[in-house]
């Protein structure tokens, strides 16, 4: 009896380490999903974490242009984001010369530095959507890292300038305002800065 039980227990221990790296291998290929494309990527330099960890509200100016998201008009290219867009995003991010200020790959595009490896002259966001009003730009785009994140960039439009007002991790179905709308009603977000 004791020699089943000890069988038993090598066998149950064996099928769950396979299940273990079963699982593993899922996983990563499962972040790798989109390998097989071909590469579009925007040549830029790599970008680095920030040191920004300051939680902010969401400002209530967005919260009533969000009301009526037809606003917005949607675009899906990195060139469709407005250079001060750009160069408040790299401000936020902490980016010190105008050459390493924005980094973004093309909606799609691969490779970029999805993981926690980083490949130098990759970036390590991709664009998913742009939407711009009158008054805001909203910058919806992956994040890799050490677990990748679907983010959500606001910035209010004055001028010819842009400023940094609200960030926040979604829902990878988050891709344009009224998505954006959905999640804040139902409480699916957090509020921080880059």
């Amino acid at each position: 009896m004791k020699r089943r039980f000890k069988t038993l227990a090598i066998l149950s221990s064996a099928c769950f380490g396979a299940v273990l790296c079963v699982g593993a291998w899922f996983d990563w290929y499962l972040g790798r999903d989109d390998k097989q494309k071909p590469p579009e990527v925007l040549s830029v330099p790599n970008d680095q974490p920030n040191a920004l960890g300051e939680r902010v509200a969401i400002p209530e100016d967005l919260l009533s242009v969000l009301e009526t998201p037809g606003r917005f008009r949607i675009m899906y290219r990195v060139s469709d984001i407005p250079n001060s867009v750009k160069i408040a995003f790299g401000k936020a991010t902490l980016k010190l010369t105008p050459e390493d200020m924005f980094s973004m790959a093309e909606p799609g595009a691969w490779p970029w530095n999805v993981g926690d490896v980083i490949i130098d002259g990759l970036p390590r966001r991709r664009l998913k959507a742009v939407a711009v009003s009158e008054s805001f730009c909203l910058i919806f785009y992956e994040h890799g890292g050490f677990a990748k994140s679907d983010d959500i960039a606001a910035f209010r439009l004055s001028g010819d300038g842009a400023d940094a007002i609200w960030h926040s991790s979604l829902g990878p179905v988050v891709v344009n305002p009224a998505d954006l709308r959905k999640a804040i009603r139902g409480g699916a977000y957090g509020n921080e800065r880059y």
